[in-house]
């Protein structure tokens, strides 16, 4: 499932490289990282490569994350915009006789484009590998590495590399806990004007996610989460120690029957606590950065058919995000809302 996220080349300047991408940079979330990225244990598949095809319109409200008090920039016409998105994925998985390992490469392109805002169309190339060993029947353990390099009306602007081990302890068939860390390098193709700002780092992240299912048939996966990250940055104004805290209920009516084994929805909320470790820059170096944030997605798909030649699925999607940001400087303050429907092929 299509997962949306606002972008532009501003936000990407104020989100460097994070163990959570649920803030809205880059335009889709990194494996290993926060909500949306919790890894999943793969599942087998009666094809080991399938592609993955999504188009969707939309609109933004405040794609440029502009300050809820500060006027339009020159140039810029409106607060909001309209978008298109393209998200394409070619997936290789194998998986040895025994079950007990299994091996996924893919590859992911994603480009959006906005209607009448400029410098904002972001293309993102996004290469995976991952190494999944089955212990027993209760341990397990994956290993993820990742990269991505995205950019901005057809210019690099930033690459991000990471690798992500994780442990995995599930010792009744509906219920799991995952514990991983993400190591990550983050390089710009640009020089910062002032050295202060400039978002080349690295980070370390600690994270633990729970899962639980519930109800008759576990028709409710509910997940809570928490992550530590620490960042380092040759900018003094993007080190920084955050914390997250999130809650995702995913429904589940595979065996239910007809029509509800077709509809599937995922509702999440997650807060971030950022601590900022020098006086920043845009405050003219009086204090240090200090921001909260509350994020709440809601995606719902319908599967209008499967099994039909080579097309596996043909997916219905609308989702609808809002993004709340508080800081002690006022620039950082926004609101945005990203609503979007589109579909989704999986083709064999």
């Amino acid at each position: 499932m299509l997962l949306l996220f606002g972008m532009s080349a501003a936000k990407a300047l104020d989100a460097p490289p994070e163990s959570s991408e649920a803030k809205p940079y880059p335009l889709t979330p990194s494996p290993c990282e926060g909500l949306d990225a919790t890894p999943e244990l793969f599942e087998a598949k009666s094809y080991p490569l399938t592609l993955t095809a999504s188009v969707l319109g939309g609109y933004e409200s405040n794609p440029t994350l502009l300050g809820d008090d500060l006027a339009l920039p020159k140039g810029q016409s409106a607060r909001g915009f309209g978008f298109f998105l393209t998200d394409n994925i070619v997936d290789f998985d194998w998986q040895a006789p025994d079950k007990l390992n299994e091996v996924d490469l893919s590859y992911e392109y994603t480009q959006v484009f906005y209607e009448g805002l400029s410098g904002t169309d972001e293309g993102d190339h996004e290469w995976k590998a991952k190494y999944r060993q089955v212990f027993n029947y209760i341990w397990s353990s994956v290993i993820t590495a990742d990269d991505k390099l995205v950019t901005f009306d057809g210019h690099s602007f930033s690459n991000k590399a990471w690798i992500c081990p994780e442990i995995d302890w599930q010792p009744v068939a509906h219920y799991k806990t995952k514990v991983m860390s993400t190591f990550a390098n983050y390089d710009t193709f640009f020089t910062a004007t002032i050295p202060e700002q400039d978002p080349t780092a690295k980070s370390v992240s600690f994270e633990v996610y729970e899962e639980a299912e519930l109800g008759k048939f576990s028709v409710i996966k509910v997940t809570p989460g928490f992550l530590h990250i620490v960042n380092s940055a040759d900018g003094s104004d993007y080190d920084y120690n955050r914390n997250l805290f999130q809650i995702k209920l995913e429904t589940n009516f595979d065996q239910i029957g007809a029509p509800w084994n077709n509809i599937h929805g995922t509702l999440k909320f997650i807060h971030f606590i950022d601590r900022y470790n020098h006086p920043n820059s845009h405050a003219g170096f009086a204090f240090a950065r200090r921001d909260d944030e509350n994020l709440v997605d809601l995606l719902l798909t319908y599967d209008l058919f499967h099994g039909r030649g080579h097309i596996q699925t043909f997916s219905l999607t609308m989702e609808y995000k809002y993004i709340r940001n508080d800081s002690n400087l006022p620039e950082f303050n926004y609101v945005d809302h990203i609503i979007s429907a589109g579909c989704t092929f999986l083709l064999q």
